[in-house]
């Protein structure tokens, strides 16, 4: 979350709802957002097409497999109630009661009619309709900024829904910045449809450029030609610009001197955007040339980093992109200092890398770490599944699914409450930190002693209410994190609030891993992968990291923490435990940290 300039906001009282919107926008397509404020992997039409996809499946397997796919299917239609719940979008499109069509009718109800019935409501749901009428409810309500609930729900559908017609989040996040906080006046809400047109899911032709060293040149023309690609001739001349565009010929000259290799490698590629079409254009080519290494295991693709794109179908500018995003580096990340003292303090405490499990901890990790320099989201999300596969105790009934499930989401939600304190914290002092002690200064805090407890403090205690306001009150056009203060402050005051929001999420969690099994799954057994694997594997990454971490500092804490499954076992029970004490102790704190208890430097001084 990041305030932007807004002096090009000349008409503020009337586009305060659309200001909010777009930082709201611009949060959920920022790739190293908490996954609670990242756009949701599925959109209410890719829920509908996922249950379709799996009852196909069902109608295939035996009897035992079959069972275990109903399971799947059940966690995905209960996933599709909960985001039609209060989807005044969906209604409006719909013709018919989607209440009635996606019913869990249980056991009893033929598989052949459960699939008439979504499809039914995919073929209501699954049109440019409903992308129109999110537009039309952003420009009506953008006028007011008290409609922040509705237009936080209107930002989540608008992203999931263009995501699912392939809209990279990158390129969202690239023209929403151009269009909103550069050169452009926004002075009322209907310009919102300009910036619409720009992100409107279209199918456009784009030709992309990449630097290319001989070992891929070589391969015979007819087989880069299963990429739609060409390797350029060295005596190219202007007779391109044809072909291409004008000043094409030029504009190669340059980029092949920038990038400083031999060959220049030419692909066509279909996509919705310029992110999009380089992303699937080297991923063809990759294709080709790990197909040559099945011969030739010692050949390395080497390809620059960039690539010239042109958007050749219709009108569109030149551009020069960064060629791949590895979705596994979309996580917060320690700076280098930080991370380097964290890893000496682990090595020397931890009892995990040396006892029983020692061999499931290097693999894991070095699992991990492979996962970092690969560029293929189909192997990144099998290799996380691995990993944490890896470190959750085996045996017992059930299956490989339900182990995970069951050991890792409680390590998941010990620590959700305080993630989402300490992001919150992070914004507030990134923004202000001269407001942020004024508003401390201001409060009645006397026992805690860390910023963070005392930022707590701030929001949930009653006496600190003037305190609170006068923060809320300096966001000034910050509308997104006055906003987010505010609902954090609600949420961790009242105790039925903060309940509903932890089961809320334990059930998003379950679903998500889940689904990420699945695609495992499928990617393994049938090579199939959804366009939406990319997304999956932050989701899975951020749970491993988090799992691991756990881990980690248990038995940094305590060193008979040794193996895994004392590590899990302890979650488990701190989980429920912190679940009872949240239900009955009004003063239980909220967010969970491991206890602090004394070390040697009592006795014998700190070294």
């Amino acid at each position: 979350m990041l305030l932007r300039d807004t002096s090009n906001w000349t008409n503020l009282e009337e586009t305060k709802g659309l200001l909010f919107l777009v930082q709201r926008l611009e949060e959920l397509t920022f790739p190293y957002s908490l996954d609670s404020y990242k756009s949701p992997t599925m959109s209410v039409q890719g829920l509908l097409l996922e249950s379709l996809t799996l009852i196909r499946e069902c109608q295939t397997l035996g009897e035992q497999n079959f069972e275990k796919a109903m399971n799947s299917l059940s966690h995905i239609i209960d996933e599709i109630r909960l985001r039609l719940k209060g989807n005044f979008i969906a209604k409006s499109v719909s013709s018919l009661n989607l209440d009635t069509l996606t019913a869990h009718k249980g056991e009893k109800e033929p598989i052949t009619e459960v699939e008439r019935r979504f499809k039914i409501a995919y073929a209501e749901l699954n049109s440019q309709s409903y992308l129109h009428e999110i537009i039309s409810n952003i420009i009506e309500l953008g006028n007011d900024g008290k409609n922040k609930a509705k237009l936080d729900f209107l930002a989540r559908e608008f992203s999931s829904f263009l995501q699912s017609r392939e809209v990279s989040r990158e390129h969202m996040q690239n023209v929403l910045q151009d269009f909103f906080w550069k050169d452009n006046e926004i002075k009322n809400t209907t310009q919102f449809k300009q910036f619409c047109i720009q992100v409107y899911p279209h199918q456009h032709r784009f030709c992309v450029v990449f630097g290319v060293a001989s070992t891929l040149a070589a391969i015979d023309a007819k087989t880069l030609r299963r990429a739609n690609a060409t390797i350029l001739p060295a005596d190219l001349d202007e007779e391109i610009d044809e072909d291409i565009s004008e000043g094409f010929y030029e504009a190669l000259m340059s980029f092949k001197e920038s990038v400083g290799y031999p060959h220049l490698c030419m692909a066509f590629a279909e996509a919705t955007d310029y992110n999009s079409a380089v992303i699937k254009a080297r991923n063809k080519i990759e294709e080709v040339f790990n197909f040559l290494r099945v011969f030739s295991h010692k050949s390395f693709l080497d390809i620059s980093g960039s690539a010239l794109v042109e958007q050749n179908c219709c009108a569109g500018e030149r551009r020069i992109l960064q060629s791949s995003n590895n979705n596994m580096h979309f996580i917060r990340d320690m700076r280098k200092a930080k991370a380097t003292s964290v890893l000496k303090r682990f090595s020397e405490v931890i009892s995990l890398d040396v006892g029983h499990d020692s061999h499931k901890f290097n693999n894991a990790v070095n699992i991990h770490g492979m996962s970092l320099n690969i560029s293929s989201p189909d192997i990144q999300l099998v290799n996380i599944w691995t990993c944490l596969e890896t470190l959750v105790p085996a045996g017992g009934s059930g299956s490989k699914i339900s182990h995970v499930v069951k050991n890792a989401v409680p390590i998941i939600m010990l620590g959700y409450m305080n993630r989402l304190i300490s992001n919150l914290l992070f914004d507030v002092l990134r923004w202000s930190r001269p407001n942020f002690k004024t508003a401390l200064s201001m409060a009645k805090i006397q026992d805690e002693t860390d910023i963070k407890s005392k930022f707590v403090s701030l929001l949930t205690r009653n006496e600190n209410i003037e305190a609170l306001e006068y923060l809320l009150k300096s966001c000034g056009n910050f509308e997104l994190l006055r906003n987010r203060i505010y609902n954090l402050s609600v949420l961790m005051s009242d105790r039925d609030n903060t309940m509903e929001k932890i089961n809320s999420h334990q059930q998003m969690v379950e679903w998500q891993i889940h689904r990420i099994y699945r695609t495992r799954n499928s990617i393994v057994h049938s090579g199939n992968s959804p366009a939406y694997t990319k997304y999956l594997v932050e989701n899975a990454h951020d749970f491993f990291d988090q799992t691991l971490l756990f881990c980690l500092e248990l038995s940094a804490w305590k060193n008979e923490f040794d193996t895994f499954l004392s590590c899990f076992d302890y979650a488990i029970e701190q989980y429920r435990s912190y679940l009872q004490s949240l239900k009955s102790d009004s003063e239980f704190p909220v967010v969970w940290q491991l206890p602090r208890y004394r070390d040697k430097s009592i006795v014998f001084g700190e070294e």
